[in-house]
């Protein structure tokens, strides 16, 4: 068994939220809001082009609607549902892993269980976002235009792909989330003050096989809608499991991130490594399952080659314009008019996503040496951004048209909310003791081990 580096006065610390943790929060913040002005102003330019595939006379989409002009503000709406859902999904992932692992009675990680109730406060600011977004679902959602009257396929979604219903989903979904991640929150804190079994924990077993049920439907609704629906003419089976593995990910990737950001600055002393390799575990599980997913979808589209369904990878990756298959190489990637110029992006997901967290963190020791996992953190978070962005901008935006306004723009977007969002974590964190004392678990997760290394 591991050695447990902890005292009686350790366990009783609390996080301050002050000095450096402020610093990062607001630099982030500040440096954001100022790359998210320069990337508007050098992005203001009202003769930009139509949606690329519209632009070029192609029937990319089978539905024959007419051009959408993409301009800076089609650009600025669709950074902001990708920044928005990203971070999100960081915060979403870290209470979905907080209530299985709770459901199949994990006490391991009850010293930093903390940690995820702190990430999945910024859901909240995630729903703000979202529902100012309902405002402007026309820049970036095809089915929402006037011109999708024309389109029969659209047409055949409509009981479905409209706009009443869209918002009445998504506010049916965050009043659910919200209300459940309120309820743990606040009986988790009331834990701290009262302990027993009554008043949390068993609750707590209740409320987290309901979550998991209704998540698993919800969560893939809500999928469908803000991201699939982008590109309403083409059909996949396992979408919503795709993002859920995407959303896993980095959440435990962000959650490894944070353990060891404030074990750096003298927290969390109890925290050996153990609970590293159990949240490693799941970066590398969850990582293999995006992957999973990824080509189980990618080789269910390319062996059946129907033309509704390989539009998605032919707009991506290229192809001709029924299937996937190409004469050669060159062609492959270049004969269809319908290929938008991800390409690129397209394969660097498999080797951030798969190809280097696999190799990485496939050994038991790397999983426990934060000096390995920490570069790793950073080129999954880029990764999971890059899958984000070619699974948001082909609908949204149309061909791939990089220019530096649109670059500052994104990465304007992302700090910002990356600073928005570590507020929010440092905020809740600090409004609670890091330790739940009185957990029925807190025994056994303090004397945690995976066995010798």
């Amino acid at each position: 068994m591991e050695a447990v580096h902890y005292t009686p006065e350790q366990l009783n610390e609390r996080f301050s939220f002050s000095g450096k943790f402020q610093r990062l929060a607001f630099t982030l913040l500040g440096v954001g809001v100022v790359c998210l002005i320069i990337g508007i102003f050098l992005s203001l330019n009202p003769s930009a082009p139509a949606h690329g595939h519209e632009a070029a006379g192609a029937d990319a989409h089978g539905g024959g609607h007419e051009a959408h002009p993409v301009t800076w503000f089609t650009r600025l709406i669709a950074d902001l549902l990708l920044a928005n859902m990203f971070y999100f999904r960081i915060a979403f992932g870290a209470f979905i892993a907080l209530m299985f692992t709770w459901l199949g009675g994990g006490g391991w990680n009850t010293v930093i269980k903390r940690i995820s109730e702190a990430m999945s406060q910024y859901i909240y600011v995630a729903f703000a976002v979202f529902i100012v977004l309902f405002f402007f679902l026309g820049e970036i959602y095809e089915w929402v235009r006037p011109e999708a009257a024309n389109d029969a396929l659209i047409q055949a979604k409509a009981a479905y792909l409209n706009q009443t219903g869209f918002i009445i989903r998504n506010l049916f979904f965050f009043a659910l989330w919200g209300g459940i991640v309120y309820v743990i929150r606040k009986n988790s804190l009331k834990e701290d003050l009262e302990g027993g079994l009554n008043s949390f924990y068993n609750k707590a077993t209740g409320i987290a096989a309901f979550f998991m049920v209704t998540f698993a439907l919800s969560y893939t609704f809500f999928s469908i809608d803000w991201l699939k629906s982008l590109e309403p003419h083409w059909f996949s089976t396992i979408y919503g499991v795709y993002n859920f593995a995407g959303t896993m990910v980095t959440s435990f990737t962000v959650t490894y991130f944070l353990i060891i950001m404030l074990k750096r600055n003298g927290y969390l002393s109890y925290v050996n490594d153990s609970h590293l390799h159990d949240v490693g575990k799941f970066m590398f599980g969850f990582s293999v399952f995006w992957a999973y997913i990824w080509v189980s979808q990618f080789l269910l589209i390319w062996y059946s080659n129907v033309p509704e369904e390989s539009i998605y990878y032919i707009k991506r990756m290229g192809g001709n314009d029924i299937g996937l298959g190409g004469k050669g190489f060159y062609e492959t990637y270049t004969a269809s008019s319908q290929y938008l110029g991800y390409s690129f992006f397209f394969f660097f997901n498999i080797i951030a996503n798969f190809i280097t967290p696999f190799l990485v963190l496939m050994t038991r020791n790397a999983k426990r040496t934060p000096v390995i996992v920490y570069p790793l953190i950073f080129i999954m978070l880029i990764g999971h951004w890059n899958d984000l962005y070619q699974l948001i901008m082909p609908g949204a935006i149309g061909q791939y048209s990089p220019s530096f306004g649109s670059f500052m723009m994104q990465l304007g977007m992302a700090l910002t909310f990356g600073g928005v969002f570590l507020f929010v974590v440092f905020r809740s964190l600090a409004k609670a003791a890091l330790v739940p004392k009185n957990s029925p678990f807190i025994e056994e997760s303090l004397h945690h081990s995976t066995g010798v290394v």
